[in-house]
């Protein structure tokens, strides 16, 4: 759908939420901006890069939540821009921020790094805390049952010290391999695909609670590092975070990965930040 209404614009169901991202020709200054589910139509402008006849090259670093995204985004991608655009992938089951990192500091033998050096469109996320020991509940939270089960602690923003110091890192990193190359710089958040089953096993609260805590710690590294956030906490569960997105089809028949229909809605919430590179701040 999102293809078909393309042109010079592009109108989505998606607005920026916090601060604003000028989009004008030739624009390069990058401002913080988390993009939210509201309804509005954002103009698509054509990109800067010393090299406009492409093609580009797009990474996608994501756990298995990503899977399926980055090949929708960049058929938008081509689209908008009128160019071709090489989709590399890099989506793994429980992906971490600490490997990540460390695949990006191994610039000797990292196929990793040489694809951040090489890729004017990056998307970092979902991407987790460090192993079970950044997130004891990860599978009290994490999983579709809805089994009756002992609920998290409270988190907050403080338990993820850690993982929003990996993260600024992580993001810090990638500025350096791009060696002050403009780039397009996404961040995506966790959403909560499991709300219903959180519900009937009793720990609704408690587990929304950590995921919300948790990525804002995600969200912070990522807008002091000048990544546009797009928030599926907001654009999946809803402005208070208590809608399934089940109910809307996004997910999928295991009921924590995304459907045909979610994956097109991540990469058209991506697609609505636009595709104008910003520098580090």
């Amino acid at each position: 759908m999102f293809r078909r209404l393309l042109s010079l614009g592009i109108a989505v169901a998606l607005t920026a939420g916090g601060c604003s991202q000028s989009d004008d020709a030739g624009t390069e200054e990058t401002t913080s901006t988390t993009i939210t589910a509201a309804t509005t139509s954002i103009t698509v402008t054509e990109a800067t890069t010393a090299d406009p006849g492409g093609p580009w090259e797009l990474l996608y670093i994501s756990d298995s939540f990503g899977r399926g995204v980055a090949e929708r985004y960049g058929g938008i991608a081509e689209e908008v821009l009128g160019m071709s655009v090489n989709v590399h992938a890099n989506v793994r089951d429980r992906l971490q921020a600490k490997s990540v990192l460390a695949s990006l500091r191994d610039e000797a033998s990292s196929p990793l790094a040489d694809l951040v050096r090489d890729a004017e469109i990056i998307v970092v996320g979902p991407v987790g805390p460090t192993g079970n020991g950044g997130f004891p509940d990860w599978g009290t939270c994490m999983v579709a049952s809805t089994a009756q089960r002992t609920p998290p602690k409270t988190y907050t923003e403080d338990d993820w010290s850690q993982y929003g110091e990996t993260l600024d890192d992580l993001f810090g990193e990638i500025w350096h391999l791009r060696e002050g190359n403009p780039t397009v710089l996404r961040a995506v958040t966790f959403p909560m695909p499991t709300i219903s089953g959180w519900r009937a096993a009793g720990i609704e609260s408690e587990c929304k609670i950590a995921i919300e805590s948790m990525m804002a710690a995600f969200t912070d590294a990522a807008e002091a590092n000048g990544a546009t956030v797009v928030s599926l906490l907001d654009l999946f569960n809803g402005p208070e975070h208590d809608e399934d997105p089940s109910e809307k089809g996004w997910i999928g028949t295991d009921r924590k990965h995304m459907s045909d229909a979610g994956m097109d809605a991540i990469a058209d919430a991506l697609a609505a930040t636009g595709f104008v590179p910003g520098t580090q701040p």
